[in-house]
């Protein structure tokens, strides 16, 4: 993963191929020196201040990364799913990630702290690298996804799992996405439309299916359908319902899960309406998986002039 890095990290700002000294990396046009945390080269613009604080207050110190947010016990979050399986996200995924070709180049832009997907990456078929706005043990790079720190054309595919969501301009973010793909690359997208707000740290935005398009000019369409359906939608928003009827933390979580549990049958309802037309007026969720054209110009200028 590290000599991956190596090859391919470069400046946010100027796009320049970064150098290494001293294990840390460098602009050689910029004369930006970049800070490495526990191993992860931080790589945030000069623009990106903001993003990088968002991600401190959120989740800890960067500079030391032993400030780390608290956490609620995985047994007082996990519900059971409200997905029917296999959920079509999943399957998109499985096909365009996983079953990516050996030699591929992917970026998963906006991992989190967890693995995106319902299982690894088989060892030998190609390289995942992890962007987050904070260091986390799964992340091989931070860095907003506004100012990517890497060369023009550099992946064979990028995707964001309940990201875009949570960026303040997606606009620039798809742009960016865009910019660092190979011609004939893939992206996979996937967002909610309606759904309860959900903090990570910040949340702006929810998309239609028709909103997803409009992220992409200048790609070719492959699949964009409703991934959550609507009683997904309807168990999620009573979870949350219920939790707001008391402040308290952990009365609220307790309170989501009778419902969660109470209600996670209804789930297979969405089934029968999955083959239904007016079903997508009221959905959870879409998810868009299209291929930049290898004449696409429309990303090249960063301030919008051509394109969007």
């Amino acid at each position: 993963m590290k000599s991956e890095l190596l090859k391919i990290l470069a400046c946010p700002d100027c796009h320049t191929k970064l150098v290494w000294s001293d294990a840390s990396p460098s602009c050689p046009k910029c004369r930006q020196l970049f800070p490495v945390v526990r191993g992860i080269p931080i790589l945030f613009s000069k623009y990106s201040n903001h993003i990088q604080l968002e991600g401190d207050n959120y989740y800890g110190s960067e500079t030391t990364g032993t400030r780390l947010r608290k956490r609620v016990p995985s047994f007082l979050t996990r519900t059971p799913s409200t997905f029917i399986k296999p959920a079509k996200h999943e399957v998109a995924y499985n096909k365009y990630v996983l079953g990516a070709p050996d030699s591929a180049l992917l970026l998963n832009l906006g991992s989190g702290s967890e693995r995106t997907g319902t299982k690894e990456r088989p060892p030998g078929k190609g390289t995942i690298i992890n962007l987050d706005i904070f260091p986390h043990s799964g992340a091989n790079v931070v860095a907003d996804g506004h100012y990517l720190p890497f060369e023009d054309g550099t992946f064979d595919g990028v995707f964001m799992v309940a990201v875009l969501e949570h960026v303040y301009n997606p606009f620039e973010v798809t742009r960016e996405a865009a910019r660092v793909l190979k011609p004939g690359g893939f992206v996979l997208v996937a967002s909610p439309f309606i759904y309860p707000i959900h903090s990570s740290p910040s949340d702006y935005f929810r998309y239609t299916d028709d909103g997803l398009r409009q992220l992409f000019p200048g790609f070719r369409e492959i699949e964009c359908v409703a991934h959550g359906l609507p009683t997904r939608g309807l168990i999620e928003f009573m979870k949350a319902y219920i939790a707001a009827f008391t402040d308290n933390r952990y009365l609220a979580y307790a309170l989501s899960h009778i419902v969660a549990y109470l209600l996670y049958p209804l789930k297979y309802l969405d089934w029968y309406l999955q083959k239904k037309e007016r079903a997508r007026n009221v959905c959870s969720s879409f998810y868009y998986v299209g291929s930049k054209e290898p004449s696409d110009q429309a990303f090249k200028n960063k301030e919008g002039k051509t394109g969007i």
